[in-house]
Formats: C-alpha cells, sequence, structure tokens
C-alpha cells in the first residue's frame, strides 16, 4: 500500500475489530449460517490495513460505531467493512486535496454577478427608453396633427377620405394616430370608411 504503518496503529487496529466483534455477533446470530457471525481470522487480516488508515481520521469508537452498524444481514462481512472504510478514506482524502479558497474565488463570483446584474438592468432600462419614446412620438404626432386640424377639417377630411381612394387622399391625423397605436379599432375605422363610401356612391 505504500503506508508507513506503525506497531500501535496495527494494535489498534486490532483492537478495533477486536471491539467490533461482539456486535456483529448480536446482530447477526440465527441470521448467518455459523461461524460467520464474525470475520475469520484471514478475513480479519485482510481489512486490518484499511483500519489503520480509517484510524487516522475518527477516533476508535467512531469507528466501531461506523464498522458495526446495520450489519445483521450482511453476507459478505469483509466486504461491507472494506466498503465502508473505502468510502469514508475517498470522503477525507477529496477534502484533504480540496483548494482552500482566499477570497479571491468568492469575489469574482460576486464580480461576475454583480456585472450580469448591471447589465441586466441597463438592457431594462434601455427597453423601457425605448418604449416611452415610442409612446410620446405617437403622442407628439397626435398633438401635431390636432394643432392644425380643425374639427371642421379633420371631420371634411374623413368625410373625403371616405369617398376617395385611399392612394389619393391621406387619412385624417385621427386616424393614423389609431393606425400608429396597433389599435383594433384601425380595422373598424377601415370597415366604417368602406361601408360609408358605398352608401355614398350609391
Amino acid at each position: 500500500m505504500g503506508e508507513n504503518l506503525s506497531y500501535d496503529e496495527w494494535a489498534q487496529a486490532r483492537q478495533v475489530l477486536a471491539d467490533c466483534a461482539p456486535w456483529w455477533r448480536m446482530q447477526r446470530a440465527g441470521r448467518v449460517p455459523a461461524g460467520q457471525e464474525t470475520l475469520g481470522e484471514a478475513a480479519a487480516r485482510s481489512v486490518e490495513h484499511l483500519v489503520v488508515l480509517l484510524l487516522r481520521y475518527m477516533p476508535p469508537g467512531e469507528a466501531v460505531e461506523l464498522l458495526t452498524d446495520q450489519m445483521a444481514s450482511a453476507r459478505d462481512l469483509a466486504g461491507v467493512v472494506r466498503y465502508r472504510v473505502g468510502r469514508v478514506l475517498r470522503a477525507m482524502r477529496r477534502r484533504r486535496n480540496l483548494a482552500l479558497d482566499d477570497g479571491t474565488g468568492y469575489q469574482a463570483m460576486q464580480d461576475r454577478l454583480a456585472a450580469a446584474r448591471a447589465q441586466a438592468a441597463q438592457a431594462r432600462s434601455e427597453a423601457l427608453a425605448a418604449a416611452r419614446a415610442a409612446v410620446n412620438a405617437v403622442r407628439g404626432a397626435d398633438a401635431g396633427g390636432r394643432a392644425r386640424w380643425s374639427r371642421a377639417d379633420e371631420a371634411a377630411a374623413a368625410v373625403k377620405w371616405a369617398t376617395e381612394p385611399a392612394d389619393v387622399v391621406p387619412p385624417p391625423p385621427v386616424v393614423l394616430q389609431t393606425r400608429a397605436l396597433g389599435d383594433v379599432s384601425w380595422a373598424r375605422a377601415v370597415v366604417r370608411a368602406r361601408a360609408e363610401r358605398a352608401r355614398l356612391a350609391s
């Protein structure tokens, strides 16, 4: 394994396995074939080195608890021990190898979030400004048109527009406003104008 294991570590690992034996026997007696309630000598030797490594990360009491929890029906006791110890060792080694953030990573993340928020806010502002400009343009065109047109002029233009071809006489400002706003009343105005044109022509 490439590990320098001391005699005391081996002795402590054997003691942990010995402490596990009564708990295994209590859970497994009558549930598994006789003689398989605990680890045999050969099976215990096969997992001792893993227990030694496990004890570098947790005290013996916790190791015993880990290795004896819910083992009543385990078919391969040594296999379950190897699996549990290996899982803990992998987790501990990943944690040890994890690079610690000195604050620069967190600050970079915050900077990216702030930039994204600022970009979204700018996009919202530009969209709102464009919408306001469009509304103001329509309102300005309507106001300018009404300033130049009296009610009588507008009525006369509406009648003329209804009786003449649309490509010859431009529509009055009120119709222009309705068309600019994209209102459904534009369609109604066209229908009414055509009906009036047909009535006057008959």
